[in-house]
């Protein structure tokens, strides 16, 4: 899938009735590697994991309009930046619904802002290699 020109990752990409749910990420190491969100997810867990990350750990596909992780647990994470606490966490992915942040360094309970559920829980592929089709435009 030409994965190679997108970096490397976890990606989540979710079900419009909200079927993939419930998944727990524990104890895993991300050196250079990201979670790439497209869909709503209920009921993540990262609890207990490392990222030694150049950029964002959490990230929303710019190409979907959605990228949300619902009633999630965010636990006992460590988000770096080579040896330091990492400045940038997330980017464009969204929280909805009763979150937990505890124990993450760098803290991330003041610095998360929980929004309501999105409206659009669908996703669209963004890579034409995959279809055969030209991407579909951002909306």
């Amino acid at each position: 899938m030409n994965t190679d020109t997108w970096g490397r990752f976890l990606c989540f990409s979710g079900h419009a009735r909200l079927l993939t749910r419930d998944i727990r990420v524990v104890a895993c190491q991300f050196r250079d590697a990201y979670v790439r969100v497209r869909g709503v997810f209920p009921g993540v867990c990262f609890l207990g994991n490392r990222f030694d990350t150049t950029g964002p750990a959490f990230v929303r596909i710019p190409t979907n309009p959605t990228g949300q992780f619902m009633n999630a647990e965010i636990r006992q994470n460590v988000f770096l930046s080579g040896a330091e606490p990492a400045s940038h966490v997330i980017q464009g992915l969204t929280f909805s619904g009763e979150c937990v942040f505890e124990d993450n360094r760098p803290a991330l309970r003041d610095t998360v802002i929980v929004g309501p559920a999105a409206s659009e829980r669908a996703w669209e592929e963004d890579h034409p290699a995959v279809t055969g089709q030209p991407a579909k435009p951002a909306k």
